[in-house]
């Protein structure tokens, strides 16, 4: 489960976020920066959406930590204004 929780009310419902949701790998080493390994797009199974309309629980099938996770997404502030932004996250346990 991934909890997304935003500052303003937003209309959740239209979900267009779910467009990009992708983890992928690094190769460490001494030198900066590093190619993505492994990329794999998520695919999200359920969403559930708070009374208040500031979160929305995503629900995503055998989520695994990740050092790299990506979530775009492209919504509707209350009053129709565009809501778009872009999440980067390491998931270290999903229990």
């Amino acid at each position: 489960m991934i909890l997304l929780r935003f500052f303003k009310v937003c209309d959740l419902k239209p979900l267009i976020f779910l467009r990009f949701f992708k983890v992928w790998d690094l190769k460490r080493t001494a030198n900066y920066g590093s190619k993505h390994y492994n990329t794999k797009e998520l695919q999200v199974t359920a969403a559930r959406i708070s009374p208040d309309r500031r979160s929305v629980e995503l629900t995503v099938p055998g989520l695994q930590p990740t050092w790299c996770m990506e979530i775009r997404y492209s919504l509707r502030g209350s009053e129709g204004e565009p809501v778009n932004g872009m999440i980067h996250n390491t998931i270290h346990s999903t229990e």
